[in-house]
């Protein structure tokens, strides 16, 4: 299991994400059910699953059977990325341990917003990886940019959300 973390969602759509979010008992007892049903179908790959937090209860939102938009953090926040993951478990080889390279992460989705030239403010301190994409249309994904570092979650959003809205999408 990933670690967990908090989704923010724009116009049904995920805006950026912050993590990791500290564990719940129902997440535990969540992860053992999912297990059990992950080994029951025999299941090979990566799998995200997105939960509500109800406060008392968790409850599943949305089940995507791939590498997700949800864990790209992986890449610049652990010791090993979801890709990587994916593949060793298509070819049946054992996991390492996952740690946190850094405390705390932010990922920001860029998002098209129609306009015809595209234009990176520079320098970011996080680190883009952009989808070469080159057609620009509303709410396309175009690509995005993680930021894994040891300041507080709030810091980084901040940070994060000010050099996204230097660029021009």
């Amino acid at each position: 299991f990933l670690p967990l973390v908090e989704i923010h969602q724009t116009n049904q759509q995920l805006d950026w994400l912050q993590g990791p979010v500290k564990k719940s008992s129902q997440l535990t007892k969540l992860q053992k059910k999912i297990s059990l049903l992950l080994k029951k179908i025999d299941y090979v790959g990566v799998i995200a699953f997105e939960l509500f937090d109800l406060g008392r209860e968790l409850i599943v939102n949305e089940i995507a059977p791939r590498v997700h938009n949800s864990g790209h953090y992986s890449t610049e926040a652990l010791n090993i990325d979801q890709f990587s993951l994916h593949l060793m478990a298509g070819l049946n080889q054992s996991f390492p341990k996952l740690e946190l390279k850094t405390p705390n992460f932010v990922m920001t989705n860029l998002l098209g917003q129609g306009s015809k030239k595209i234009f990176f403010s520079e320098p970011l301190t996080g680190t883009l990886h952009w989808y070469g994409k080159t057609k620009n249309s509303l709410g396309r994904k175009l690509g995005h940019i993680t930021y894994a570092e040891k300041q507080s979650v709030s810091k980084i959003i901040r940070k994060a959300l000010q050099e996204r809205k230097r660029m021009k999408l």
